[in-house]
């Protein structure tokens, strides 16, 4: 993958949108080449008919010597299993998930066929219930999994979840358990770009209303404490990830000004005039005190360095970050899990992406969120897998 030209994105986009995205990036160049002259009958069988002819008409306009604005596309291979398996650092999970190694894994079908494992011959269960009851109880649903699954069933898959993803199952049951006691009434925490999050605990309250000679039950949302709140896990986790997501836009798409303003700071000893405010300095010491909490140093910090708040820094982390930064601004698309840009700049936004899982993986931010949603000063000992990471070439496939 990290040879792939822009041609040979479009290639593999091709065989992604027909529905060749859980195999390798070089079978997927084989795949279209191999169908090139009959790609316009396949349209019909395309797991996304509609991409799948768009990226055969960029490949057309390649070939023919046209540009082409086709944004090519690349998903994240189980998102909140991948972000829970770096915050815990459980090596296993980021295995399953592709945030490390070099051969791409079906997450769900691999834990399909472990769970289908311990149940032997004595029952059969299909792939999409086992991907429901995964990504749901990993964000702190336990009803759901008793919907799926029964008995003999239920018992492997939480044998299953265990076994093969145990720190992330951990968290997850940490987490259950702290909210079956906990009586806050909200959840506050703020990221490592100064994004505030407030998740107020609600629950529905019903009352009896007369109306028109008949008594109506009616419904209404009040924020109060309660013993019965699932959604803790998954907001930390989203929060994550939509944080991660803010990052990839800002470092695809730092304008050039900033960037040169920047460099210019630090290669001339900070003595080029770029006007301080008070607002660059208020801001800067935010960003300085929450990259100091969580071990995660944010790109925002770069539109409020100036000749006064440069001060506050330490001149080799920011110049780390800007090494994380393509030469070439380019714009990307996001929804939720999901990225698009031109194939031009492909390969930089998923070596952006992956910077970003091995920054995450450096940091400490899981002890920092629980603690700011606990109150107690956490202190795990995580493994950085970050070498790992940067290595992987299935993150985003």
């Amino acid at each position: 993958m990290i040879d792939f030209t822009a041609t040979d994105f479009i290639l593999s986009d091709i065989a992604g949108r027909y529905g060749k995205d859980k195999i390798s990036w070089t079978d997927r160049l084989i795949w279209t080449m191999v169908n090139k002259d009959r790609l316009d009958e396949l349209s019909s069988t395309a797991k996304e008919p509609i991409l799948f002819q768009s990226a055969v008409q960029a490949l057309r306009d390649v070939w023919n010597g046209k540009p082409t604005g086709h944004p090519v596309m690349f998903d994240c291979s189980a998102s909140g299993m991948q972000l829970l398996s770096i915050l815990t650092g459980d090596r296993n999970a980021a295995r399953i998930c592709n945030v490390i190694g070099q051969s791409f894994i079906d997450p769900y079908m691999h834990l399909h066929g472990s769970m289908q494992e311990r149940l032997g011959t004595s029952e059969t269960i299909e792939r999409d219930p086992v991907k429901k009851a995964i990504m749901t109880s990993l964000y702190g649903s336990e009803a759901e999994p008793e919907k799926l699954f029964t008995n003999s069933s239920l018992n492997a898959f939480y044998e299953t979840m265990e076994a093969e993803l145990p720190l992330c199952w951990e968290l997850n049951t940490a987490i259950l358990d702290f909210l079956k006691t906990s009586d806050a009434e909200a959840y506050t925490w703020v990221m490592p770009d100064n994004f505030h999050v407030n998740c107020p605990v609600k629950e529905t309250v019903y009352t009896e209303v007369q109306c028109l000679g008949t008594t109506q039950i009616v419904g209404q949302k009040v924020q109060r404490a309660h013993h019965r709140n699932r959604s803790l896990g998954a907001n930390l986790t989203h929060s994550t990830e939509s944080f991660l997501v803010r990052e990839l836009i800002r470092r695809c798409n730092l304008d050039q000004t900033t960037r040169q303003a920047v460099t210019d700071l630090i290669e001339s000893g900070r003595t080029r005039r770029v006007k301080p405010s008070r607002h660059n300095t208020e801001m800067v010491q935010k960003l300085w005190d929450l990259y100091y909490e969580t071990g995660f140093l944010s790109a925002r910090i770069l539109q409020h360095l100036d000749n006064q708040s440069i001060e506050l820094v330490d001149i080799q982390d920011i110049e780390r970050l800007l090494d994380t930064i393509p030469n070439k601004t380019f714009a990307i698309k996001t929804v939720h899990d999901c990225f698009a840009t031109h194939p031009n700049n492909a390969l930089d936004l998923l070596l952006v992406f992956r910077n970003l899982y091995a920054e995450l993986s450096k940091s400490k931010m899981l002890n920092y969120l629980l603690h700011c949603v606990m109150g107690v000063d956490f202190q795990l000992q995580i493994e950085d897998m970050s070498e790992d990471i940067l290595k992987a070439e299935y993150i985003l496939t």
